[in-house]
Parts: C-alpha cells; sequence; structure tokens
C-alpha cells in the first residue's frame, strides 16, 4: 500500500514495446536493472509500467532488439504538476493566495448583533467600534471578556452578553433585562403638596389621607394628601408616606421669542470621493483630507460579498457637498410662520399637545424678532412629596 502511494506521488508511465523480440528486450531490462511493473500481453504488443526516468533508458534497449517504445498513459502529482514547471509565477501566486486566506481568515469579517428590543444596533455597534472591535479587527487583539464586562457596565438595560465566533464572524448576542420597579419608600412619613396653583380635575390617593376633592382650587404648598392623622380612637397620630395622583388644571405664562435674521448653507460644490475599505484600513483614493468645515458628508460602502456573505474589503464612497454661510433676514410672512410652528413644538414637547385645553397667545412682529406673549391652561399632576421630618 505505501509502495502504490510512494509510485502515485513520484509518478509512473504505462509504456507499449512493439516490432521487436518481447523476451530478449524483457531479459535486458532485468540485466540494465529496470524495475517493470505490471507487464502484460496484447497480441503482439507487450504493455508494462516504470518510473519516468526509468522510461529514458528503455529506447536504446528496445532498438537494440529490433522495436520501439511508446508512452501510454503518465499517472501521478510530480508528473501532473511538471506540465506547469515553466509557470513559476502560477504556482507562486497559488501559494501566496493560499498563504493570505490563512491570514484574513483570522480577522473579522463580519459582526452580527442579536437580542436587542429596547437598544438600537447602531448604538451596540458605535460603542463596539469605539472599544475597538469593528470589522476588520484580529481576532487575537480582541479580549472578550473584558469587552463583555464594559458593555454590561456601560448599559443598565444588558442583563447579560456574550460575543462568539463562528468562522471570521462575530455574534454578539444580548439579553436585555427587565426594567427595574419603582421603589416606594414606604417607611418614612410624607405628606403630598401641590407644586403649584389649580383647579383639581382628577384625585387618586394610594396611601395616606386625601384633603381635597375634584373641582377645588388650590394653591401652590397646600397639603394634597397627610401623612399625618389624629385618631380618635386611639388618641394618637398615625403616620404613612402619603402618595396619589391629583391632576390639576393650571395656568403657565407664555413668553417666547425668535429672531429675524438667521444663517442658511449656499452650496456651491459637490464631491464624489473614493477610498478602499480593506480589514479595518481605509486607504483613500483622492489627494488630501476630507473637509471637516463648512461640508455636509455622507458615506456608503459596497463590500465584497463571498458566498451572499459581506466581507470587510470594498470602496467607500463619500458625497462631499461644499457650502458658505450666510446671513439673511425673515421676511414678516417668514418670520410669523417661523415663530408659530417653533412655538407649537415647544408648548409640545414641554407640556404634550393632549395636556394643553387653552390658549391665550398674542404674537408681536418687530424690526428684529417676533415675539409671543400670553398663557395657556395646561393639565398636569401637581402632587409633590415631602418628606415630614419627626421630632
Amino acid at each position: 500500500m505505501l509502495n502504490r502511494l510512494l509510485r502515485f506521488i513520484l509518478g509512473y508511465v504505462t509504456f507499449s514495446f512493439q516490432k521487436g523480440f518481447c523476451n530478449d528486450f524483457l531479459n535486458d531490462c532485468f540485466k540494465s536493472g529496470v524495475a517493470l511493473r505490471n507487464v502484460r500481453m496484447n497480441g503482439e504488443t507487450l504493455f508494462a509500467d516504470c518510473t519516468a526516468s526509468e522510461y529514458k533508458k528503455l529506447h536504446k534497449i528496445a532498438y537494440s532488439h529490433g522495436g520501439v517504445v511508446k508512452i501510454e498513459k503518465r499517472r501521478g502529482i510530480m508528473l501532473a504538476l511538471s506540465k506547469y514547471s515553466s509557470r513559476v509565477g502560477l504556482a507562486v501566486g497559488g501559494l501566496i493566495c493560499i498563504i493570505l486566506f490563512c491570514l484574513l481568515s483570522g480577522f473579522v469579517w463580519n459582526i452580527e448583533i442579536v437580542g436587542t428590543e429596547s437598544l438600537t444596533k447602531s448604538e451596540i455597534s458605535n460603542f463596539l467600534e469605539q472599544n475597538g472591535f469593528f470589522e476588520g479587527v484580529f481576532w487575537r487583539s480582541v479580549d472578550k471578556g473584558v469587552l463583555e464586562d464594559l458593555m454590561m457596565a456601560s448599559f443598565d438595560e444588558i442583563a447579560w452578553v456574550h460575543i462568539n465566533r463562528f468562522g471570521t464572524s462575530a455574534r454578539v448576542e444580548i439579553e436585555e433585562s427587565t426594567a427595574k420597579p419603582k421603589i416606594i419608600n414606604s417607611t418614612g412619613c410624607a405628606n403630598l403638596k401641590a407644586k403649584k396653583d389649580g383647579v383639581i380635575v382628577s384625585a387618586v390617593t394610594y396611601e395616606g389621607w386625601q384633603n381635597v376633592a375634584v373641582g377645588e382650587s388650590v394653591r401652590a404648598g397646600d397639603i394634597l394628601v397627610s401623612g399625618v392623622y389624629e385618631s380618635e380612637q386611639t388618641k394618637q397620630n398615625l403616620f404613612a408616606y402619603a402618595r396619589g395622583d391629583f391632576i390639576a388644571c393650571v395656568e403657565e405664562k407664555v413668553d417666547y421669542t425668535v429672531l429675524r435674521k438667521e444663517k442658511r448653507k449656499a452650496y456651491y460644490r459637490d464631491l464624489t470621493l473614493r477610498s478602499i475599505y480593506f480589514f479595518g484600513l481605509n486607504i483613500p483614493l483622492y489627494v488630501g483630507r476630507l473637509p471637516k468645515q463648512n461640508a455636509d458628508i455622507s458615506s456608503r460602502t459596497s463590500l465584497v460579498k463571498i458566498n451572499a456573505q459581506s466581507v470587510p474589503v470594498g470602496i467607500i464612497t463619500y458625497d462631499v457637498c461644499l457650502y458658505n454661510t450666510e446671513e439673511y433676514s425673515l421676511t414678516d410672512s417668514e418670520l410669523n410662520e417661523k415663530i408659530n410652528s417653533s412655538l407649537e413644538q415647544m408648548l409640545d414637547d414641554e407640556y404634550g399637545a393632549d395636556n394643553i385645553l387653552s390658549r391665550d397667545i398674542s404674537i408681536s412682529l418687530e424690526s428684529d424678532s417676533a415675539r409671543a406673549v400670553g398663557s395657556i391652561k395646561v393639565l398636569e399632576n401637581i402632587g409633590e412629596e415631602v418628606i415630614i421630618q419627626k421630632e
């Protein structure tokens, strides 16, 4: 078995001998030390196997016995490779490709993030990149244990995280924790007081003794729910940590101003720049640097795909829009539209559109600005827990 494997690796030829005396040819071959194998006759033609180096000796022996030899088949790895002996570059190129592939398999080609709900994949991806874990990084340069601990310390939403390696891909598996319940201090003593003036619209008491009812007017500092109750039966005070939701109609003052002068971008040139992305390296195909000021830059990356999976090799295209900043003044109609839209947005952000009951706001346009002055009536939870200090 070992001899057959060795013959296949080194190679051998199957030849034919004809037009001569076969017995004399065979005897002379054995005398000359030529090892023939698998000798057989097919009619008047002799067939046998020998190595390529031994076959070179057969021409003289065959001629001396009135015959000729001819190669019928070549077999073996070395003989197959000998056909490409003049193509050294092809062999070297193949060897370099194998070495390069082995080296690149030690890098992270793709990062998959799974298990996120409240957190976004872009948040996790940006965090990983800031801490040195990105597509194209060398696997051995990443301390997965330290990175996992850092992620759990930086995000309260993460209960546990594992970074698993699958060949050249990394899978970041995240399990998010459930929201922690609000801890209520039920051991102390507190009053629920009104933090603003208003008319009570809705009143719900969870702990303590309610002092006001729906429809009553209260002032800031009034006790809505008391944490102290004088019991007539026990002739002593009872204490509680007052809690509740008291929705009131509250009047809020509004004084909002926007300026007439604004700055805008005047675009004057568009550029398309490209760079080669190769396993974390960014090789520019342009001269100079990307502008950092007075430019809007967006980028898109086209990566090479192997078996429908992206690898960290490709082209990054930057779309650059250069601009100058210029100052201009709004017309009265533009200024009026601006203050109305920005005022609406401000009120919505601060109070919520559904909580605003009515408005009494006047808008005045001046030479350099527009001003909105007035009041609104909104629904607010005006309850504020105030600790009672026991003496």
